[in-house]
């Protein structure tokens, strides 16, 4: 039997995976954030997440990770220049929403269904 789902996760995947914390370290932090759809994050790519920019400390906790934290707008110009290639970094675009989330839901919510090309390289 496994303990968690971390556990449960690595032993299926084969893999150790790293969790980041909604909010960070601490519990007040990471409850405010849960609240704000801090967790509700969208995959766009491997690699290439979207979240609400309001949720300074998960962005923070990606950074940490590796991620390069980027506005929506940074974005989309440093993707139009074909600079970003998502197998060789990790971004973090932050989107401005602060009334998008009075329905509650965050990016992942807003984008389903969406249909992806498979990842050529496997990852």
């Amino acid at each position: 039997m496994r303990r968690n789902l971390r556990d449960a996760l690595n032993d299926l995947l084969d893999r150790d995976l790293t969790f980041i914390p909604c909010g960070g370290a601490d519990r007040l932090h990471q409850e405010r954030e849960q609240w704000t759809d801090g967790a509700n994050v969208f995959a766009a790519a491997p690699g290439a997440i979207l979240g609400y920019e309001r949720n300074r400390r998960t962005f923070d906790r990606l950074q940490d990770h590796g991620y390069r934290i980027v506005s929506a707008e940074s974005f989309l110009s440093y993707y139009e220049s074909g600079s970003f290639d998502p197998a060789s970094e990790k971004v973090a675009i932050q989107l401005a929403g602060t009334e998008l989330s009075r329905g509650r839901g965050g990016p992942r919510c807003m984008t389903l269904p969406v249909a992806r090309h498979p990842n050529p390289t496997g990852n």
